[in-house]
């Protein structure tokens, strides 16, 4: 601990202050990336709280470590997150968010083996998820819950990957189906490139009469 304490000890108040937030951005979040939407400006930014872990990684660290999380950073996709060594406090995915998951990250994987641009986001709209689906699977429904044609049906979950950092919404809306997102390379931590082989045929075996659940942790 005296580690922590020296390296906390070194800071100014301002990044004292930012050391808190940052934290408890991660424990919130789980994930953080390295650029963001602006919604208000219409533009990419360089994360802030993403910086100052960054700079400041091995402190905290040190400091979560104590609590059982292990914080976990890729510099080639842009990423630094949380993992719990206790296998404490995760977050379970009920049959609908994890269908919808594996669909993202094999749409995600798609468009980055396509990708010239560069970027580490894919941008897509919430009626092209919902389109995908029904026509690439042939997935109608989910455990009883109808995809409507607008992606509305996804409104929930969007909204729980939002909150977690593993898309972001740029425009539109959930509720009409309006939305433009981004899938954000976060998603790879959740479905890794060794389980995405299998991933499609798992989607097109999938019995959607059988409802027993189909869970993901994190």
């Amino acid at each position: 601990m005296a580690g922590f304490e020296n390296m906390y000890a070194s800071l100014g108040v301002k990044e004292q202050n930012d050391f808190a937030r940052a934290v408890n951005y991660l424990l919130n979040k789980c994930f953080v990336v390295s650029s963001t939407f602006d919604n208000r400006e219409k533009i990419f930014k360089d994360n802030q709280i993403y910086k100052f872990i960054d700079l400041h990684f091995d402190m905290i660290l040190d400091y979560l470590s104590f609590s059982g999380w292990l914080l976990e950073r890729d510099y080639q996709k842009g990423v630094i997150y949380l993992q719990n060594l206790r296998e404490e406090n995760l977050l379970k995915f009920d049959r609908f968010s994890s269908v919808v998951i594996f669909i993202l990250r094999i749409i995600y994987e798609r468009e980055m083996n396509n990708n010239a641009t560069g970027s580490l986001s894919v941008k897509i709209t919430t009626v092209s998820i919902a389109r995908y689906l029904i026509e690439e699977f042939g997935i109608t429904q989910i455990s009883g819950r109808k995809i409507f044609k607008s992606g509305t049906s996804f409104k929930e979950t969007f909204r729980l990957l939002v909150n977690r950092n593993i898309i972001e919404k740029l425009s539109g809306s959930f509720d009409d189906g309006s939305a433009t997102i981004n899938i954000l390379p976060s998603i790879t931590f959740i479905i890794d490139d060794d389980s995405i082989r299998n991933m499609e045929n798992i989607l097109k075996e999938l019995s959607l009469k059988n409802d027993s659940p189909l869970e993901g942790d994190y």
